[in-house]
């Protein structure tokens, strides 16, 4: 009875061991599970998403201000892009919200009250937009009536010639202002509306018109440097300073969940040591004579969680480079290819097999001469290290820049074993520049240069004159029946018109003279380099019968002449501005004088305005 007892309880706490191994078994899996979850829970899909929402946000508000700017110097003529912009840029901000789950609720909390403050301010820059398209197309509709008004009212037969006078005098001022909204300009058009005024309370006839010229003159001169002033607000109500916080909070964030996935992978590391060190012992008490076996098991199971976490790594580190957008490329000592990722194969064209075992020199483009790559070796040989821009050829033999950085992989003995390469294409960058500067400088509709362009080119070419003793003459050129054709065919008829007019003008100068469009239809013609007067008379005689010859539009047989005003440096010695204004009144006295010829300004004897 004794010896059942006994054997009774030895089966029983053998049972209650088993059960003992089994539940921490079965503990212990449960706490690796979840932290083998946390160990993976942030995803590289889900955090690049994130930071390309955060760049196209910054794009899109680069888009809106460049919108804003074109419609207000009329590069662009309507609202549709604009309206695009700002709300594919409203939908890319309510995106934000949507944070990653890696992002720990502290973190989460701070990012929502930046997302929610940057749609707050992108609130109200759309407001802004709004009232900018509203002030704007008001003063369009000004600057459009102003001219047509000011032609009408000097054409009517019931006002004086003072009136005439004081108010084509006004006018003139008013549409300069239009131009150049600056302050002298603007003590300019209220000087010519007193004179008006006065002129008009000797001449009341024509009152009513004259009042209502005025008051959109009036508007002219108060809405143009508050639309200026909108503009320039509309660009800074989105602070790229809160972009960049967003963003920087962001990629804090990230680390910061990055940096708790590796303490759980190490904690997971220790556990799975631990446990496999659990399980020896365990197995030890159990089978004394299994030795040998639980050596091989605890080496096995070492031997495994060690493969484990180096192919975890592994896997991290490939993600990383298979997907990131940027170029990778990862060359021996020798500088000959290693591998490449395919952001590489997407921005050259080479596949991966086209180019392993093969130097990086295939992309050399002729942009760059020996010693720059020459100062690119020795500063890598001395720092380890380069950055900086440079162009490349792809497959197909197009050039492309490209952000460069060049880094040296030195073994424990110091000596270089490998290099990477990681690179950006910034073509699209480039092509924004360029297109902003060509916004900014040419006149969309002709291509021919614009105010700002002339202006510099005017002060350089009086300098050379200043300099050299040589001679110029700035030609202002209004077309004389172009109103008409307008009003009769249309303003698409009208634009083909003034691109046509601007290609003949462009013929019949010099490479080194300059024809620019001021607006509307009016030109200016600079001429540099000139000898004598008769080159200038031929030049001016060029151009008034290359105008005069009919031009074809859409089956229409156009006829239309020019009337110029030309003052002559250094006999008229005068700034770049006002050489500029003389010769505009030359033009009105070559109008006035029956159109289609030149006048040339006299500073003796002509009063300047």
């Amino acid at each position: 009875m004794s010896l059942l007892t006994q054997s009774f309880m030895l089966s029983l706490e053998r049972g209650r061991a088993q059960w003992h191994l089994a539940a921490v078994l079965l503990l212990f899996g449960g706490v690796l599970t979840w932290l083998y979850v946390q160990a993976n829970a942030v995803s590289p899909q889900r955090h690049f998403d994130y930071t390309r929402a955060l760049r196209e946000l910054r794009q899109g508000d680069a888009e809106i201000n460049l919108e804003v700017f074109g419609n207000r110097l009329e590069v662009v003529r309507n609202y549709d892009h604009l309206a695009h912009a700002v709300l594919h840029t409203q939908q890319i901000a309510n995106s934000l919200l949507d944070l990653p789950r890696f992002v720990s609720e502290n973190e989460r909390q701070d990012l929502s009250r930046r997302i929610l403050a940057l749609q707050l301010a992108l609130r109200g820059k759309v407001d802004r937009v709004d009232a900018f398209k509203r002030e704007n197309a008001s003063l369009r509709n000004s600057l459009t009536y102003f001219p047509l008004a000011v032609d009408r009212l000097i054409n009517a037969t019931h006002l004086s010639v003072g009136l005439k006078s004081a108010l084509e005098h006004y006018a003139r001022h008013v549409l300069s202002f239009a131009r150049d909204a600056s302050a002298e300009r603007e003590v300019q058009v209220l000087e010519a509306k007193r004179k008006l005024g006065r002129a008009l309370a000797d001449n009341p006839a024509g009152r009513e018109d004259i009042q209502n010229l005025l008051l959109h003159g009036d508007l002219i001169l108060r809405q143009l440097p508050l639309l200026n002033q909108d503009m320039y607000a509309i660009k800074s109500a989105l602070p790229l300073e809160q972009l960049d916080a967003l963003n920087a909070a962001y990629v804090q964030a990230h680390q910061h969940a990055d940096h708790r996935a590796g303490i759980y992978r190490r904690i997971l590391f220790f556990l799975a040591l631990f446990l496999s060190t659990y399980l020896a012992f365990t197995l030890l008490r159990l089978a004394h004579g299994r030795q040998s076996l639980l050596r091989a098991h605890h080496e096995i199971t070492r031997r495994y969680a060690a493969q484990q976490l180096a192919e975890a790594q592994l896997r991290l580190h490939a993600t990383a480079f298979q997907n990131s957008h940027d170029g990778i490329l990862l060359t021996d000592a020798s500088g000959n290819i290693l591998d490449v990722n395919p952001a590489f194969s997407r921005i050259t064209g080479y596949a991966r097999t086209e180019v392993l075992g093969r130097n990086p020199r295939l992309l050399k483009s002729a942009r760059h001469d020996t010693a720059f790559y020459q100062h690119m070796w020795e500063r890598l040989r001395q720092q380890g290290s380069w950055q900086g821009e440079i162009w490349n050829c792809n497959k197909q033999g197009e050039t492309y820049p490209e952000l460069l950085s060049i880094a040296a992989v030195r073994n424990q003995g110091g000596e270089v074993e490998s290099y990477v390469a990681v690179f950006t294409d910034i073509s699209r960058l480039k092509d924004q520049e360029a297109q902003l500067t060509r916004i900014a400088y040419h006149d969309a509709l002709t291509g021919l240069p614009n105010r700002l362009l002339l202006t510099d080119r005017l002060e350089q070419a009086v300098a050379y004159a200043q300099r050299s003793g040589s001679r110029m003459a700035v030609c202002y050129l209004d077309l004389d029946g172009f109103k008409p054709v307008n009003d009769q065919h249309g303003h698409p008829v009208g634009d083909l018109l003034l691109v046509e007019v601007a290609r003949r003008l462009s013929l019949c100068v010099r490479a080194t003279d300059t024809v620019a469009r001021l607006g509307g239809d009016e030109f200016i013609v600079l001429l540099q380099g000139l000898n004598s007067g008769s080159e200038c008379e031929q030049a001016v005689l060029r151009i008034l019968q290359a105008i005069d010859e009919p031009i074809c539009i859409n089956a229409l047989r156009l006829n239309v002449s020019v009337s110029i005003g030309v003052a002559w440096y250094p006999q008229d010695n005068v700034d770049a501005d006002m050489l500029i204004r003389h010769a505009d009144q030359a033009m009105y006295r070559a109008k006035q004088s029956g159109k289609n010829r030149y006048y040339l300004f006299d500073p003796e004897h002509d009063v300047p305005v």
